[in-house]
């Protein structure tokens, strides 16, 4: 493979979310063409590069963007959202698929992982009332399956944990809102 600057993602496709991880120097891209590029960082001299490793040019069943990336604690796999609701775990860094679930959410918007938790929280539409799309977020415990679903909530959405106080924030319109994580195994 060659090496890469940072223009080296596929064919030049908008990037949507990036994950790297420490112990492995890996970076995946996750980009608006629903393309996965999976790199490895290069420190060799005064600037580092990318080289890249693999990369699948839509590997989404529905061709949406991928909306978030992240790596399992160990770094030996990779998980990944598309905006059309599927969540894939993947080997790294030969890409090949391990598993897939879909999601409570039928449009996602944004997705945020805790990898100590093994939580997710997916932010987007789960359903539609008068033609209008309803918003909800989807948190999962990746562990056990379980799924909550916190809905109704009105306008855009996003997610982001707060680990300091182990709770799930949650924007919605103007408002913001924070959960209490559910506890983990072992509390």
């Amino acid at each position: 493979p060659e090496l890469y600057d940072t223009g080296g993602m596929h064919r030049g496709a908008s990037v949507r979310c990036l994950a790297a991880d420490e112990k492995t120097g890996l970076v995946a891209a996750g980009n608006m063409n629903g393309g996965l590029d999976l790199f490895q960082i290069i420190f060799d001299g005064p600037t580092p590069q990318l080289k890249k490793l693999n990369g699948i040019e839509p590997y989404t069943r529905d061709a949406w963007s991928v909306q978030a990336v992240w790596f399992a604690a160990d770094g030996r796999s990779l998980y990944s959202v598309s905006q059309g609701g599927h969540i894939d775990q993947w080997a790294a860094p030969s890409l090949e698929i391990i598993g897939s679930v879909s999601a409570e959410l039928s449009l996602i918007d944004t997705a945020a992982f805790r990898p100590e938790r093994n939580l997710l929280a997916l932010a987007g539409t789960y359903g539609r009332i008068r033609g209008e799309g309803v918003r909800g977020v989807d948190l999962r415990d990746r562990a056990t399956g379980r799924s909550t679903l916190v809905k109704p909530l009105t306008g855009g959405v996003a997610v982001e944990f707060l680990p300091v106080w182990d709770k799930l924030r949650i924007i919605h319109g103007s408002e913001v809102t924070s959960l209490d994580l559910p506890p983990s195994r072992g509390e």
